[in-house]
């Protein structure tokens, strides 16, 4: 019975530790800062639904400027996964459109997953140096935090069951820890990654609005 406990104890570490690193990355997205709960993808969406939308969100660019009008531009940019500020959104639709941009743009999807790297003036668009450097630092620091506590915890793990030749036991909680460890650092790798190329993606999109004003409410 006491043997049967300690393996559930010690199966149940590195699944604890792999969920603490996912929400302290979601923390880490959010740096404090309330976001919507996001339903839609925008290179998940169909591309005849894009469409659909888009002529919808150009009718309603039609008829006069309300709040209630800017809500609903609004709702139906979230629809598409574009979770911006509208004035922004529409930008961005411009940028896609002159650039002959592919909707699977990887940098254009790391963006729209990290529109926190931006800061969304009146008429004007800037990347956020300060958030992108906390972003980069939440996946390096607690990444590397997490793979230590895994490591460790594995081989204290580990070690009885191979001294005591247990090898079917040994071989379970290595293979075990050893695939929580590459979970974390893919999982950090690929925060790291996906905020440079929203990074690189808000540049080029800073200089093209620099470059392309358009005044538009």
């Amino acid at each position: 019975m006491e043997f049967t406990k300690d393996i559930v104890i010690k199966l149940l570490v590195p699944i604890i530790s792999v969920v603490l690193t996912k929400l302290f990355d979601l923390y880490g997205k959010q740096l404090g800062n309330p976001r919507p709960t996001r339903k839609y993808r925008f290179d998940k969406i169909l591309m005849d639904k894009k469409i659909d939308i888009l002529n919808k969100i150009d009718e309603l660019k039609e008829k006069k400027v309300t709040p209630y009008i800017n809500v609903q531009v609004k709702f139906l940019y979230e629809s598409l996964g574009i979770y911006l500020p509208a004035w922004h959104a529409h930008q961005l639709i411009r940028y896609i459109a002159s650039e002959n941009m592919s909707s699977i743009d990887v940098r254009l999807s790391s963006f729209l997953r990290y529109p926190v790297i931006g800061n969304y003036s009146v008429e004007g668009f800037s990347v956020n140096a300060k958030k992108a450097n906390k972003l980069y630092w939440v996946g390096s620091v607690f990444g590397m935090v997490a793979v230590l506590v895994l490591i460790m915890s594995g081989w204290n793990s580990v070690l009885p069951y191979w001294r005591h030749q247990s090898l079917g036991l040994f071989l379970v909680f290595f293979c075990i820890y050893f695939a929580a460890v590459i979970f974390v650092v893919y999982f950090m790798f690929s925060l790291i990654e996906n905020t440079w190329l929203a990074v690189q993606f808000g540049r080029v999109f800073e200089l093209w609005l620099e470059h392309n004003p358009q005044s538009e409410n």
